[in-house]
């Protein structure tokens, strides 16, 4: 590049930066996690204000930060190496990557070693431990940090993993392979969908994080409660221990490992029972500049089938966790309309006025607190819910299209449109849960018994909390269409009539 700057090759320029961009935006965000990003903003804070001074003041600190992570990382003995297994990878010299690798993996392991001093140890124990003991709300707040961690590990370590799926789309599309595109982008589609959705929980991890706190201080206030509100509380959690996680989660491995399921099955099968037994895949799919043959060769058959298994792994974590959340989230909004709505009716058997004031006061309070909560569910989870509006519209669409005009009815691919149906019927029902319950407070508060009550500061402030609660409360999607089975049924539609258009 410096020497096309001296010649004044600005094209071949452009060229490098294409590649050295990326990788260094992948090693500055492993690297440097929050360390000196601060430092960044105000330097670009003070570029926009002129303080020169300051600027210089920064460059102080970042340049020998900078050049010492440029002497740790790229000593010039990684480079040719890198270089050498990718020539190898084009080529398909399996071996020579695999002796690379015996190389690179404990200089790799060092520089983790070195950047990340055991500090991602104590949060996995923490996650076994409170898998141990239940505490699916800890494991949640622990995934909100890990999960943009490995997600951008990920994506340096493993730069070649969807690369050959990427390569055979593209010579699918020269030789004007449409069917097999398709079948790519049933599986690509929720790969690309799982790493947007770290990066957006992410970006909304203080949303989420309020409403973790908001769950924990409620569950800590329940146990105060009496043995009926207990009682309530109990029957919402486990409704939401069954099906916001282990129907859910059963939902999602089965989808997912139906593919590596039925390859194991099919392989065994020919290898006992014919003469001349056939391998499968977990995904098919071919190896890059290589007959389509060599895909069944050793080692790299092998390697794909194990590699794609812990593709599978990385799927079940990654629609476990914020999709299930928003569903436990619902749950707990809920649970708490109900429990207001009944302390409003033991507030009305109050003999004394003071203790009635005091309990629709925290009537009036939780009411409050459930709103903010409200909001929060909708700030977290707004930009999730329209992506797979559209993208469950695309799936269902492509496995259909992949059943009825690809290579035969494939029962993975049925089991894959019953998952999407589920992925977004379940937001859907959750959705139109809170609505339905929402509506419901104002009838509780009105037959709480307010009638037989001589007091009329007590039925002042019930015209007022009826009056708040018959606004409706709603989840939209991209603040723009709510969601609820109405929606379910619209997306059931247009995916059917993008189906049929595709067709002709």
């Amino acid at each position: 590049m410096w020497n096309s700057w001296l010649r004044g090759d600005i094209i071949n320029i452009i060229r490098h930066t294409t590649v050295i961009g990326p990788f260094l935006g992948a090693v500055f965000k492993v690297l440097n996690r929050g360390s000196i990003t601060p430092v960044f903003l105000d330097m670009w804070n003070s570029w926009l204000r002129g303080d020169i001074i300051n600027i210089i003041r920064h460059t102080t600190v970042i340049g020998p930060f900078l050049g010492a992570v440029f002497k740790v990382l790229n000593r010039g003995s990684i480079t040719p190496v890198f270089l050498d297994m990718w020539n190898s990878w084009l080529r398909g010299d399996i071996i020579n990557i695999i002796r690379h690798t015996t190389v690179i993996g404990p200089f790799l392991g060092a520089v983790f070693k070195v950047l990340n001093r055991g500090s991602i140890t104590p949060v996995f124990l923490d996650m076994w431990n409170s898998w141990l003991r239940g505490d699916i709300i800890n494991i949640i707040r622990h995934t909100t940090v890990i999960g943009p961690f490995l997600g951008a590990v990920f994506k340096v370590l493993n730069r070649g993993s969807i690369t050959p799926v990427f390569l055979d789309m593209w010579n699918s599309w020269l030789r004007g392979d449409i069917i097999n595109i398709i079948r790519h982008t049933t599986v690509i589609g929720p790969f690309l969908g799982a790493v947007f959705k770290m990066m957006l929980f992410f970006y909304s991890r203080k949303e989420a994080w309020s409403i973790i706190q908001k769950m924990d201080a409620d569950h800590a206030r329940y146990n105060a409660l009496s043995e009926q509100h207990k009682e309530i509380a109990r029957r919402h959690i486990q409704d939401t221990q069954y099906y916001s996680e282990k129907c859910w989660s059963i939902t999602v491995a089965t989808c997912v490992l139906t593919f590596p399921l039925t390859a194991v099955a099919l392989t065994f099968y020919n290898y006992a029972c014919k003469e001349d037994p056939v391998k499968y895949m977990v995904h098919d799919i071919d190896k890059p500049f290589s007959p389509k043959e060599d895909r069944f060769s050793s080692p790299y058959f092998e390697i794909m089938f194990f590699y794609m298994i812990y593709c599978g792994l990385f799927y079940i974590i990654s629609f476990t966790g914020f999709d299930a959340f928003f569903g436990i989230t619902i749950n707990h909004a809920c649970m708490k309309m109900e429990l207001a709505c009944r302390t409003m009716e033991d507030a009305m058997l109050q003999s004394e006025r003071d203790g009635r004031h005091r309990r629709m006061l925290d009537v009036i309070a939780e009411q409050n607190d459930l709103f903010r909560m409200v909001e929060l569910i909708q700030e977290t989870f707004a930009i999730w819910l329209g992506i797979i509006v559209i993208a469950t519209m695309l799936q269902i669409c492509n496995c259909m299209y992949q059943i009825i005009e690809g290579y035969g009815i494939d029962p993975r691919y049925l089991v894959f449109i019953l998952g999407t149906i589920a992925h977004i019927y379940l937001p859907c029902r959750y959705a139109a849960k809170l609505q339905g319950s929402a509506l419901d407070v104002a009838t509780h508060l009105y037959c709480c018994g307010w009638e037989r009550v001589n007091d009329e500061r007590a039925r002042k402030m019930i015209v007022f909390m009826i009056a708040r609660a018959q606004i409706p409360m709603k989840i939209t999607a991209f603040n723009m269409f709510d969601f609820d089975m109405e929606l379910f049924v619209s997306i059931l539609q247009t995916s059917y009539s993008m189906f049929t258009l595709l067709r002709s």
